[in-house]
């Protein structure tokens, strides 16, 4: 199974992916649909061979953290942003 599938069967029910819209060193963001809200979402994607080393995890969702505070600070205060570890893969979400 290829990791976009993989994926995509790891967030169902939660975000429906569209396609990938970036890669760098430390990770892959890929539109979405976020189910729920039925609104469109960026969702980073930390590859399993990253998020198996706890310090690149860690920094990681410190960076998921930092950037939804930031978030709220320039922005609607209801607007959210959403992270979590699925089936061992571990993401963020962003509006």
């Amino acid at each position: 199974m290829n990791d976009f599938i993989a994926l995509q069967a790891a967030l169902a029910g939660e975000y429906s992916l569209d396609r990938e819209i970036g890669r760098g060193g430390m990770g892959v963001v890929y539109l979405a649909r976020e189910v729920r809200l039925a609104r469109p979402v960026a969702i980073k994607v930390l590859p399993p061979a990253l998020a198996a080393r706890p310090e690149l995890r860690e920094a990681f969702l410190h960076e998921a953290q930092t950037a939804a505070a930031v978030e709220a600070l320039l922005r609607d205060p209801s607007a959210s942003a959403d992270s979590g570890q699925n089936e061992g893969r571990t993401h963020r979400s962003m509006e």
